[in-house]
């Protein structure tokens, strides 16, 4: 129980502390882009958080009870993955676009649009890891820790290392989109970004499911997490190299 703690934990530091830690140092070093870094911060909290919204809580939602989804889910869950992905990666590009065309326009530089992606990152880590990491620690401090835990201390530690390995790949598809914005290539930037964001989102799900008995277990579990993991690998350092190589691509015109 210890090590689960402590993976729940360090799920919290990665999906909170972290990226709070490294917009503050952006805020800090950067004053006279504080302003916009705070308000992208923001916007990117709304828009993932719109985005779920969007896609889970209403869109899912009334296919499921107004059309016959449910029974296009059960028997083709890959396609199903499929749409589910691209209509998130369409639903974070909507935001996306109004920000950097009709907002920022050009003003919009390396460190905002990494305030911007963290926000996105953090936020999407929060919903989804380090909210439930933070109420089972709380709850097990409270006296409720005999509530039985069904993932491995393993799996816990793994999940905070996709949050990274996650938090990493958006910032560089946003940068990628902001870039090709202030190319006047919106359409090619969007292209880039629905394509990115819906193939990162759906790649995990994908080998998982051929992990299950629906799909013959292909693979073991074990087998699975490695693919999956080794994929968002390259892709967080392909996206870190990226980054580094776009520090001054992405211009601001008001900022000398």
């Amino acid at each position: 129980m210890g090590m689960v703690m402590c993976a729940l934990a360090v799920n919290v530091i990665i999906s909170l502390i972290i990226p709070l830690v490294l917009i503050i140092v952006l805020w800090v070093k950067h004053p006279v882009e504080r302003k916009k870094i705070f308000l992208l911060s923001i916007a990117g909290m709304i828009s993932y958080i719109g985005m779920q919204w969007g896609v889970k809580e209403h869109g899912l939602a009334y296919l499921f009870n107004h059309t016959k989804f449910q029974d296009f889910m059960n028997a083709h869950y890959i396609p199903y993955l499929l749409v589910v992905a691209f209509a998130g990666a369409v639903l974070a590009l909507l935001p996306e676009l109004l920000i950097a065309l009709v907002f920022c326009r050009r003003q919009l530089s390396f460190c905002k649009v990494i305030a911007w992606g963290l926000a996105y990152g953090a936020t999407e880590s929060v919903m989804l890891v380090g909210f439930k990491s933070f109420w089972t620690i709380i709850e097990w401090v409270k006296g409720n820790g005999d509530q039985e835990i069904s993932t491995t201390a393993g799996e816990l530690f793994l999940s905070g290392y996709e949050r990274i390995l996650m938090m990493l790949i958006e910032i560089a598809i946003l940068m990628v989109l902001v870039y090709f914005v202030q190319q006047k290539k919106t359409i090619q930037g969007s292209v880039i970004q629905l394509i990115c964001h819906t193939f990162v989102t759906f790649l995990p799900g994908f080998f998982i499911a051929f992990s299950t008995s629906n799909y013959y277990e292909v693979f073991d579990r074990s087998t699975t997490l490695v693919f999956v993991y080794v994929i968002l690998t390259v892709a967080a350092v392909c996206s870190l190299a990226l980054l580094s190589t776009m520090q001054y691509s992405i211009k601001d015109g008001t900022v000398e």
